[in-house]
Parts: structure tokens; C-alpha cells; sequence
């Protein structure tokens, strides 16, 4: 984290900014961890399901599910926190000569992936609900 702040005194300015920056950054690593493990955990699952000649099952749609879900919620909470970031670094600097940049961005490609791995999630589920019925007909 980038976020430790200090004056020429060599004391620590502490702000509600920097609290919700760390603890944002904080989810934003926890979730990156829990996407891995999930995907790991997805990957095993799928292929065991399709060594058993189930292709779609309802536990990997979940899981995908949470893996756009959680991919969404990084990707917010870590831009969010990076704003406060240089909100903070605004009135840090409000009477110097420095002058940040300041604006909220948006990783669009993070979303649109995260819609992406949602969308692919329900189809998944629609394949599944076709194979149900295709074996209750039989």
C-alpha cells in the first residue's frame, strides 16, 4: 500500500481516507486470492465432471457466478479506493504548488470481463436445465 503519509516532523497523518483506501485495498487482495483459489477449484471440478460425461453441472455455474461477482467487486472497491487516494492527495496539497490529478476512473475492461464470466455463467445454467430435461425425456 502506497498510502503512508508523513510530515517533516517525521509524524503520521492519519485519515479516514487512507483508513477505507487500506481496508478497500485489503478486500481487493482477499478477493483476487479467493478468484484464484475458486478458479483452481473450477478447473478440477470441470474436469472431473467431464471425465464423467457431465459437461454442465450446477455446482461450476456457482462457481463461476462467484468468480464474476467477485472479479466485479475488486474491481470497484479497488478503484474506489484509489480515488480516495487522490482525494487525499488533494488536501494534502490544497495550498502547495503541486497540483494531482484528480478524477475517478473505471476500469472498464475488469467490468466488462466480470459481465462476460456472468454471462458465460448463465449459459452454462441454460445448458444445464437443457441436459435435465434431455435425461428426464429419456
Amino acid at each position: 500500500f502506497d498510502i503512508a503519509v508523513t510530515t517533516n516532523d517525521k509524524q503520521e497523518i492519519d485519515s479516514p481516507y487512507t483508513t477505507w483506501a487500506v481496508i478497500l485495498q485489503s478486500f481487493s487482495a482477499i478477493a483476487l486470492v479467493a478468484i484464484f483459489v475458486t478458479l483452481i477449484l473450477l478447473l478440477i471440478a470441470f474436469y472431473k465432471s467431464i471425465k464423467a460425461g457431465k459437461i454442465f453441472q450446477r455446482r461450476g455455474v456457482k462457481w463461476i457466478r462467484l468468480i464474476g461477482i467477485l472479479m466485479l467487486l475488486m474491481t470497484l472497491s479497488m478503484d474506489y479506493s484509489i480515488y480516495l487516494e487522490r482525494e487525499y492527495a488533494m488536501t494534502l496539497l490544497a495550498n502547495t504548488d503541486w497540483i494531482p490529478d484528480h478524477h475517478f476512473t473505471i476500469h472498464f475492461t475488469r467490468i466488462f470481463f466480470s459481465i462476460i464470466i456472468l454471462f458465460v455463467a448463465e449459459i452454462l445454467n441454460i445448458g444445464y436445465d437443457i441436459q435435465e430435461e434431455q435425461e428426464l425425456t429419456i
